[in-house]
């Protein structure tokens, strides 16, 4: 199996067992890896890559500049939904776009279980 389908696989089942609405890996210099966004298919992978790579540089400058230590994930929460940003490995971001009502337990559980197994997929 390809790296990317791993990847992918990974993805899809975050998305069937937290039902949020997609995500995505991409690098931390702002290329993407792989998206699966299951209702939002004008997305530009790309340009969402670049957001992402963008958002966790200015947030890692934030929490170095108040010596809160090394950065884990951001949250950019909106009237109808939620992105969040979790750090996969040194090289790799991951995007979950959730709706708002989401529980933010189950939500976080299934982020950290695909982290866990994206860092085992070697690239």
């Amino acid at each position: 199996m390809a790296i990317e389908s791993n990847y992918e696989a990974i993805l899809e089942k975050l998305i069937d067992q937290t039902k949020i609405y997609g995500a995505s890996l991409n690098t931390t210099d702002g290329l993407p890896i792989i998206s699966v966004f299951k209702n939002h298919k004008t997305i530009e992978d790309a340009f969402i890559s670049a957001l992402s790579s963008a958002m966790t540089m200015q947030s890692e400058k934030v929490i170095s500049e108040f010596g809160c230590g090394a950065l884990h994930n951001c949250k950019i929460q909106g009237d109808d939904g939620q992105v969040l940003l979790w750090k996969v490995g040194k090289s790799k971001i991951l995007l979950v776009l959730a709706p708002k009502s989401i529980s933010q337990a189950i939500l976080h559980l299934g982020i950290k279980n695909s982290i866990r197994s994206l860092e085992k997929v070697n690239m």
